[in-house]
């Protein structure tokens, strides 16, 4: 009877360790499925900055381009200035030549 009662005592004890041993698997996967997920959100995170910073540097490059051609635009005006102020000068030299 104490062998059977220690056998029954045994077997409670080996049933309460694997219903611990369940419980703290559950809370295993259940955290395992919060750090997947965790995981899966920080990619988005990452793809979406990746896309923004994408975006942010084509719109960088046609800033810089709208640079290089305002550079152009400006120097081809300053040369138009200097080119006219020489026809300008030529022609008030011309008009001086006329008077004389």
């Amino acid at each position: 009877m104490q062998d059977k009662d220690a056998k029954i005592k045994k077997l409670e004890a080996d049933v309460q360790t694997m219903r611990d041993q369940l419980a703290s698997s559950k809370d295993k996967d259940a955290k395992i499925k919060k750090l997947e997920a965790d995981v899966q959100t920080m990619r988005d995170q990452l793809a979406s900055s990746k896309a923004s910073y994408s975006e942010k540097e084509r719109e960088l490059k046609a800033v810089l381009d709208q640079l290089e051609e305002e550079k152009a635009t400006s120097a081809n005006l300053r040369y138009e200035t200097e080119q006219s102020g020489e026809e300008q000068k030529d022609m008030l030299l011309e008009l001086e030549g006329f008077r004389e």
